[in-house]
């Protein structure tokens, strides 16, 4: 039991360093060995902990993604909350997640191995297609790149979250999933529109 909490902080030790690396450091400049001795550790015990910058990276990235989830979820559920002011945090604050998934996207699904309800991915892309010429209109290209990462990393947090909850499920209950999700990014790119670029 001591072992496997030890090996917990171990990993979350080299995460957060991982992190903070990152938020100076191109994804290309972070040395594993750097991040080991960032969060204290020798060389020679840092491949124990994850077997390589992509194994370390792709953990990192699975965290962040479940925050953002998370912080997503929370948005749409608190009407208390404006979404506009949410969107500015997140673009401010999750600079973390957006360069991380460019990279390292693709190796994260293919680790996870979760199957993907076949009708709620064509629904998410055609929804993506439909949201990215809503945000051709925006006439500043900063707000506009902006909003097309958040709109991005929305639709794949809402199928993470889908398959997380339903797994393989019914396609039709997959559709009124995704029908519930649709009126929530309705707000979101509502609120685009509002933003100002980050300073």
């Amino acid at each position: 039991m001591l072992a496997k909490e030890a090996q917990r902080k171990r990993r979350q030790a080299m995460r957060q360093a991982a992190r903070q690396l990152l938020l100076t450091e191109p994804y290309d400049a972070v040395t594993y060995t750097a991040i080991a001795e960032a969060a204290g550790f020798t060389r020679n015990s840092a491949p124990h902990i994850y077997s390589s910058k992509a194994e370390l990276f792709a953990a990192l990235y699975r965290h962040e993604y479940d925050r953002w989830a998370t912080a997503f979820v929370a948005m749409v559920t608190d009407s208390t909350q404006a979404p506009a002011a949410w969107l500015q945090d997140s673009l401010k604050h999750d600079g973390v997640l957006f360069r991380l998934a460019p990279l390292l996207e693709p190796l994260v699904l293919a680790e996870l191995r979760v199957p993907v309800v076949a009708s709620f991915r064509q629904y998410r892309f055609q929804l993506e297609r439909k949201l990215s010429a809503r945000l051709d209109d925006l006439r500043d290209k900063t707000v506009q790149g902006a909003g097309a990462q958040l709109i991005t990393h929305t639709l794949w947090t809402l199928s993470w979250i889908y398959q997380r909850r339903h797994g393989t499920a019914a396609e039709a209950n997959a559709a009124a999933v995704a029908r519930q999700y649709e009126l929530a990014l309705r707000r979101v790119v509502a609120e685009i529109t509002k933003i100002r670029p980050p300073r």
